[in-house]
C-alpha cells in the first residue's frame, strides 16, 4: 500500500487549519454555555415543571401530576379572559404600531429639514424602560388632576376614568403601546433609502402622480421591511405585560379584568396573587400554551405575507 508523503507546505497547511479549527471551538465554546445554562435548560426545566405540582421554586417540591395543569389552566375564567385581551389588543395595536411606523418613515424619507433630528425623537422611545414610560402615562392619565383631565374636564365637565373605566383603560392602554412602540422608523427609514430611484423617475416621467408612484413602486418594494417590522410588533404585542402590570399597580387585572394578558397571568401563577391556588406548575402550562399560540399565529402571518409581500421589485 503506498504512502503519500506530505510536503513541508502541506503540513504547515493542515497544521494552520487545525488551529483555526481549534480557536472556532474555544470561541464557541462560551455562547454554547450561556445558551445551555440561560436558554436550554430552562426551556427543559419548564417543561418539566409543567407537569408537575409546585408551589414556590423549591423544585424537589415538585409532585408529578401529568396533564392536570393543563386542564385546570382551560377551566380558569382568567385564562380565557387573558386569551380574548391578549388577542384583541394585537389584533388593534399591531396594525396601527405599523402603519404610525410607516407614515413616520415614509415623511423623513423625504429629506425635509430637520430630518435628522426627527429621526433621532421618534427612535427616542425605543430606548426608554417601558416600566419608567407607564409611570409617566400614569401621571398624564391620572382622573384628578392628571393632563388629560386637566385640558378635558372644563370642556366636557367631567373627568375620564382611566384607571376604573374598561374603555377608557383601553384607550389608554393603546396610546402607551402607540408611543411605545409605533415610532420605531430606523428599519423602514432605510428601506426607504434603498428604493430603486430609476423606477421612481421613470413612473414620474410617464405621467404618474406621487400616490401613484408610491403605492406601486415605492411600497411594494419596502414590503419586507414592513413585514418583518409587522412579525416583530405581533410577537411582543402577544407578550405585553408590563403596560398593564404598572399603569394600574394596585390592579394589575385592570377595570373590569381589561388589562390581563397572558404573560401577565403567567407571573400571577407563579408570584402574584394565584401563587397559592396554581403556583409555578400551572405557570409554566400557561407559558407553553402562550409559546404554542405565538408560534401558531407567526406561522399564519407568514403564511399570508405571501399574498403582499414583494422580494423581487
Amino acid at each position: 500500500m503506498k504512502t503519500e508523503v506530505l510536503t513541508p507546505q502541506s503540513k504547515a497547511k493542515i497544521k494552520k487549519a487545525r488551529k483555526q479549527d481549534l480557536l472556532g471551538t474555544l470561541m464557541i465554546l462560551l455562547p454554547m454555555a450561556s445558551f445551555v445554562i440561560f436558554s436550554l435548560f430552562p426551556i427543559a426545566l419548564c417543561l418539566i415543571t409543567s407537569f408537575n405540582h409546585l408551589i414556590g421554586i423549591d423544585i424537589s417540591n415538585m409532585t408529578w401530576v401529568g396533564l392536570e395543569n393543563y386542564k385546570r389552566i382551560f377551566e380558569m375564567g382568567d385564562f380565557q379572559k387573558a386569551v380574548v385581551n391578549t388577542l384583541l389588543y394585537t389584533a388593534i395595536v399591531v396594525p396601527l404600531e405599523t402603519a404610525l411606523c410607516v407614515f413616520f418613515a415614509a415623511l423623513i424619507a423625504k429629506k425635509y429639514p430637520g430630518s435628522k433630528l426627527a429621526r433621532v425623537i421618534l427612535f427616542i422611545p425605543q430606548v426608554c424602560s417601558s416600566v419608567a414610560v407607564v409611570f409617566v402615562f400614569q401621571w398624564i392619565f391620572q382622573e384628578d388632576f392628571g393632563v388629560i383631565n386637566s385640558i378635558l374636564q372644563p370642556i366636557i365637565g367631567e373627568n375620564l376614568k382611566f384607571f376604573t373605566d374598561a374603555k377608557w383603560y383601553r384607550v389608554a392602554v393603546l396610546v402607551m403601546s402607540l408611543w411605545m412602540r409605533g415610532t420605531n422608523v430606523i428599519i423602514l427609514d432605510s428601506a426607504f433609502a434603498n428604493v430603486n430611484k430609476s423606477l421612481q423617475e421613470a413612473a414620474r416621467m410617464d405621467g404618474s402622480s406621487e400616490r401613484r408612484v408610491f403605492w406601486k413602486i415605492t411600497f411594494p418594494s419596502v414590503t419586507p421591511a414592513i413585514f418583518y417590522v409587522f412579525t416583530m410588533y405581533l410577537i411582543t404585542a402577544l407578550q405585553e405585560q408590563s403596560i398593564m402590570q404598572f399603569f394600574t399597580p394596585t390592579n394589575p387585572y385592570g377595570p373590569e379584568a381589561a388589562g390581563i394578558t397572558l404573560t401577565l397571568l403567567i407571573y400571577l401563577c407563579a408570584f402574584g396573587d394565584k401563587l397559592a391556588s396554581y403556583g409555578m406548575g400551572v405557570s409554566c402550562a400557561i407559558s407553553w400554551v402562550t409559546a404554542l399560540i405565538i408560534i401558531l399565529i407567526t406561522r399564519l402571518n407568514f403564511l399570508g405575507s405571501r399574498l403582499w409581500v414583494h422580494y423581487e421589485c
